[in-house]
């Protein structure tokens, strides 16, 4: 698979010719594969360049929140498991240790 991310003005002038062409000829002309049209199309739509760029940093952006959530959950999770003790040798069972009001570093 290439990483090779088309310029959104291409893409824009590549989806509105496939308009006006039909998909199969629109990508020939353009020298992309049909495939690339369609999804293109069916997640740019009839969007413009600035809309296209637009899109496609709001999914970066995505992706790098998505990320530190999900960071954050593994240290909340290791945190909440650091409380946890095993039960002491006299029979009673040790109380967890209360970290709901911990504060969590968002630090790294």
């Amino acid at each position: 698979m290439s990483a090779y991310r088309y310029p959104a003005e291409r893409i824009a002038r590549v989806l509105a010719s496939a308009g006006t062409l039909g998909v199969a000829e629109a990508a020939r002309f353009h020298g992309v594969n049909a495939a690339t049209v369609y999804g293109w199309r069916r997640r740019f739509g009839g969007m413009g360049a600035v809309a296209i760029e637009r899109v496609r940093s709001l999914e970066a952006e995505n992706v790098r929140l998505m990320n530190t959530v999900a960071a954050l959950e593994q240290e909340l999770h290791k945190l909440r498991g650091a409380g946890r003790t095993a039960a002491p040798s006299s029979g009673h069972r040790a109380e967890p240790a209360d970290i709901s009001r911990a504060p969590i570093s968002l630090a790294r």
